[in-house]
This record gives C-alpha cells, structure tokens and sequence, in this order.
C-alpha cells in the first residue's frame, strides 16, 4: 500500500476530516518536507540521499545530505511512532525533531530520538511517543554516505495510561 503522503506549507494540523491534497509529493527538504500521515499501521518509503542536501546536524553521528519526512499526527491520541533503516546497504543515521529549524537541536519526546548502528547494524531506528501536530524524521547517512533507502514506518495509538520505558536486555516485571 502506497502512504498517505502530501505537502502542506505551513505546521497547521488541518481539520481532521480534510481528504489528502492532490498537490505534488514534497521533495524531502525542510522547505518542501515529505508528508506523511501517521495511523497507517505499517508503511515502507523509498527516499534517495544521493542528490540531497545538509539540512540537520544529527546529535548521535556526524551526517551528511539528508530526506526530510514530516510526519502528521492528527488525533489528540498519542501515537507510538517507530522507523528504521534495516536493510540498507549504507550507514545510515534517522533522527526525530519537533523542528526543521538549524539552528535548534533535534529534540523529541520518545525514548530513541537519534539513532546510528542499531542492534549491530549499520543502519537506524527510532521510536517515540508523538503527539497531535507535526514532527519531522530526517533520513541521512554517517560521514557522507547516502544512496536509496527504504524506511519502515509503523505506529499505533497509545492507551491512555503512562508511558514507562523498559530497560535494554532480558528481564521480568
């Protein structure tokens, strides 16, 4: 299934019973993000770095040229976003932000919000708790790499009682 995806130039969350716009895919710049509705259960998106720019400094790896999606949560339910890179053939790094903006650090409210050789791996993933409103996951790789990448995208609506990360490893509760 193809996402849901479509460009919007401002972060206002339009009305919750607005159809997708027919206007063109987003280039994947902060200027021109990637738009993609969160809610679907599962969703995989091919991007390309290659021809990319630097747009976001990564605060766990030295990245280079990067794809901007722009993630779209429109219900006041939160939503349990997570992404990863698994199956590249490149060193990639995915972080999350609440801004397109350079000259403040990425920040997010999930516990993985910045991500560079997952589970021994060179690739990415993260995952967070996300709220209504937009936030951007930007695709890029460690020291310049790049090329085609296809990022997997799943979420789920969180219940309404706290959130509580687990620690690493094996254990009981």
């Amino acid at each position: 299934d193809a996402p849901q995806i479509h460009d919007v130039g401002d972060d206002s969350v339009p009305a919750l019973d607005a159809g997708i716009d027919s206007s063109p895919i987003g280039l994947g710049t902060c200027a021109s993000p990637i738009l993609v509705q969160v809610g679907a259960a599962q969703m995989d998106i091919t991007v390309d770095t290659s021809l990319a720019n630097h747009a976001l400094d990564a605060t766990c790896a030295s990245n280079g040229a990067d794809i901007v999606l722009k993630l779209r949560v429109p219900t006041q339910q939160p939503q349990l976003v997570y992404a990863d890179t698994f199956g590249a053939s490149w060193n990639t790094v995915l972080f999350l932000s609440d801004t397109c903006d350079k000259s403040k650090p990425p920040t997010g409210a999930g516990s993985v919000v910045c991500s560079d050789d997952a589970c021994g791996t060179s690739q990415s993933q993260v995952v967070a708790s996300l709220g209504l409103g937009y936030h951007y996951l930007i695709v890029s790789g460690v020291n310049g790499e790049g090329g085609v990448v296809t990022v997997h995208l799943q979420s789920t609506a969180l219940g309404n009682g706290p959130l509580s990360v687990l620690p690493a490893g094996s254990g009981s509760l």
